[in-house]
């Protein structure tokens, strides 16, 4: 998490439970994707094309990790 980013009070924080912030002050929360459970071509195709459309993975993905064909 960074704290007022671009800013001369920019912070770093790595790991935090409460952190209060300040009227006017920023931050960026940025996280990874979770790993996921069950087979991965037993994911709903109209799913994988929903994440296709929303740019969360590519066609050639889709096709690759998840037999799903998308067309354009």
């Amino acid at each position: 998490m960074i704290i007022n980013p671009g800013r001369s009070d920019e912070r770093h924080i790595l790991k935090c439970n409460v952190l209060p912030v300040k009227a006017g002050g920023r931050h960026s929360h940025h996280v990874g994707g979770g790993g996921g459970f069950g087979d991965l071509e037993d994911r709903d195709p109209e799913l994988v094309r929903a994440d296709v459309r929303n740019r969360h993975v590519t066609p050639a993905a889709a096709k690759a990790v998840y037999g799903v064909s998308v067309d354009g």
